[in-house]
């Protein structure tokens, strides 16, 4: 009974403690820079804090190839990592530097949404893979120009 008790007990001062964080919306870009190549699939993991940060959605990109939102698996809305993947069989491939996706966050406290992203796989219209630069920004954030 004492266990029970004092499990409900840490389990109120935990919500308490939590409930006192303030929350915010925001969101954060995945860029792409596929070069000369033209872009037709990717895979990224992404992995986030679990402990402040939830996915509350996702977007598709600027290039009408990659409009519609990603496919995702909805438990990593709220897992820690999550694996977004999209591919087009559309004529106008992109080629450089493209926003794919934007991921719409919910943060919880003051820490800084910090997003890490590993590069799955990629392709070009070929079926061949191409290794392009994969970045993550605050929305409406574009990339540095490399010089």
């Amino acid at each position: 009974m004492k266990a029970r008790l004092l499990s409900v007990l840490a389990l109120a001062v935990a919500l308490t403690a939590r409930a006192d964080q303030p929350v915010r919306f925001t969101a954060m870009d995945v860029w792409f820079d596929a070069s000369d190549h033209k872009l037709a699939a990717y895979q990224v993991e992404v992995r986030y804090d679990v402990e402040h940060i939830k996915i509350v959605g996702l977007e598709g990109g600027d290039h009408a190839a990659f409009a519609d939102a990603p496919y995702y698996d909805r438990r990593g809305l709220t897992g820690g990592r999550i694996v977004i993947a999209a591919f087009s069989t559309a004529d106008g491939l992109p080629t450089g530097r493209v926003r794919l996706a934007r991921i719409h966050l919910q943060v919880e406290g003051d820490v800084v949404p910090d997003l890490q992203l590993r590069l799955m796989t990629t392709g070009d219209a070929e079926g061949r893979r191409i290794t392009p630069g994969v970045s993550v920004l605050p929305a409406n954030t574009e990339p540095r120009k490399e010089k």
